[in-house]
This record gives C-alpha cells, structure tokens and sequence, in this order.
C-alpha cells in the first residue's frame, strides 16, 4: 500500500487471530493511514464478517480488497479511482496477474486475454446494468472479476447488506460481484491491476474444489430465486441448465486437482481424484486418469512424466517448484 502513487487512502488490517508476527510488522511501519485490529480466530469460512468488521470501520468511500500476501501495481488506485466520478459505477477493475510464492509473476491472468473477446463490452462494463450476471452464472465464468484487482463504491457494498457469503462457502467475492451486477455499471481496464500470489499450501489449493463447486452452484440456484425478474430469465429450463454446467465443471477438475494431492502426498486423496476420471468417455481421459491412480498408489507424482511431454512447465511454475 505504501508504494502506491495515490496517497489518499487508508489501510485496515484485520488481524485474524495470526500467531506470527503481524502485530510487529503493522508496528514498525509508523503511517497513520495504516489502521490495524485484530480478532480471535474465526477462519476463512466466516470471511464475511472479518470483511464486514473492515467495511463498518472503513471511512472512505471505496473500498479495496487486498489479501494475505497478494499485491497490487503501485498505480492501481490512481488508475481506478477516477473511475467512480461517474455515480453510475459501482466497481472498477482491471486485469488479475497469478504469481508463483516467491512473486515471479505467470503468463496468464484473470479475465485471460482471449475471454476479454468473448465477453463484449457489455459483459467487462456491466453495461447495461445486468449484462455481467449471465456472464458470472457460468462456472467458467464467475471470477473474471478478481479480489485484488477491484475497487468498490462503499454505499453499493452497504446497500447489499455488505460482503456476501455461505458458511459452506470459503470466499466472499464471488456472492459479492454478483450482487453488484444488478446494483451498477462496473468500469474495466485491460492492464494488470492486482497480483494474485499462489502457494501449493494455501486454501485455493488444499479445499475440496467438489464440494465448493456444489456449494457455488447452490449460491446460484438460491440468488436466482432471489432475482429472476432481474436476470431476466424467462424460460423454465435456464436454471436447470446452470445447474448441470455447474455438474460438467465438477467432473473436469479430477486431473488437477490429483497432480495438486500428488505434490502435497496426500495419497488416499489422490487416488479418488483420479478414480473420477475412470469412467470418462476419452480414451485420453481414462488413461490420465490410471497414470494418476497409479502414481497415488507408488507414492510418486506426474510432474517429472509430464514435463517430459512439455506439458507441466505452467503448474510447476505456478507453485514455485523450480525456485529453489
């Protein structure tokens, strides 16, 4: 924060019952736009209300989302702020840049350049109000919008009840973004406005990417209940087709998310990832998946097999695992 080119802006931190040094750190910084509280421990399934505690303390009127040790481009705030002079934008935001755990930064990012094309003006701006929401329905589709590339109108926030979320639902961003698209226009960028930092340890890598994709789908199912008029669905068969996109998502991660088990050793894991891919109707498929199963059962992993065919370069860089 301190490096940003913007001076006018405040920092509260949230302490969320850490037992590392963090008190120390926010200490030895000495600025007073620097604000720290802390809290006893209550997780990331209860995200929401760590949020809501920063957004009921905040004073200014954006609000900006920067977690754990994600970073941000020191012109981020100076390239998004002007954006609200139009009362009309309740978000702005820019493109989302995955770095491996020491920041050397991937070659993808979030929305990756060629959805930009698929999404249309319409889509990316939120223009007319609504046009996002179809686009943020789709499991593909749900994050183009990304935590640490966003700046939000404070009073759109508080006007939806603040951070949205599910106590089966570790995150608060995606129920959040999807209640602006029906609050306002959002206003884009194609440059990178936040660095979204990955470790092979970390929650987005060890949940159980199943179970988030039913609660996700669950999400959906009960906000469209909330506001079909406003999506304007029309047709019976709109949600039930969601729903099974939300299924076929589901049923594509297994070979993933087993490489992901395989590095952590968490063998037993792995093996039930695999056994997903057993029965899928490529020939390709079914023998990722035996390679996979196998591996679980020998204790090995597939990166050094992969790397080989000149597949694995991405995921081992994106978990640092030639930074030594």
């Amino acid at each position: 924060m301190v490096s940003q080119t913007y001076p006018n802006w405040e920092q509260i931190i949230v302490d969320d019952g850490s037992t590392d040094r963090t008190p120390e750190v926010v200490r030895a910084y000495n600025d007073w736009r620097i604000r720290y509280m802390r809290q006893e421990n209550v997780g990331i399934f209860r995200l929401p209300e760590t949020y809501n505690r920063a957004l009921a303390a905040a004073r200014g009127e954006l609000i900006a989302i920067l977690e754990g040790d994600d970073f941000w481009p020191p012109d981020k705030l100076e390239t998004l702020v002007p954006a609200f002079e139009d009362q009309q934008v309740v978000l702005a935001y820019g493109l989302a840049c995955p770095t491996s755990p020491t920041g050397k930064k991937l070659k993808w990012t979030i929305p990756p350049y060629w959805y930009q094309k698929q999404y249309t003006h319409a889509g990316l701006f939120n223009e007319p109000v609504g046009s996002a929401t179809r686009l943020m329905l789709r499991p593909d589709g749900g994050l183009y919008t990304f935590p640490c590339s966003v700046v939000i109108r404070s009073s759109a926030l508080k006007a939806i009840g603040g951070f949205q979320g599910s106590p089966r639902f570790p995150g608060t961003d995606y129920p959040t973004f999807l209640e602006l698209t029906l609050r306002g226009r959002f206003f884009f960028v194609p440059k990178v406005m936040g660095y979204w930092r990955q470790h092979l340890q970390s929650t987005t890598c060890t949940r159980d990417d199943w179970a988030l994709v039913r609660e996700r789908s669950r999400w959906v199912i009960a906000f469209l209940d909330r506001h079909k008029g406003e999506v304007g669905f029309t047709g019976g068969d709109e949600v039930p087709d969601i729903a099974e996109s939300f299924d076929h998502v589901r049923k594509q991660q297994w070979f993933w998310k087993g490489r992901q088990l395989l590095l952590l050793g968490r063998w037993g894991e792995a093996r039930r990832s695999f056994s997903e891919g057993l029965a899928a109707k490529r020939l390709r498929d079914r023998l990722k998946a035996c390679l996979g199963y196998w591996a679980a059962w020998l204790h090995r992993d597939l990166e050094g097999l992969i790397r080989m065919i000149g597949r694995g370069d991405e995921f081992r860089e994106r978990f640092g695992l030639d930074e030594h």
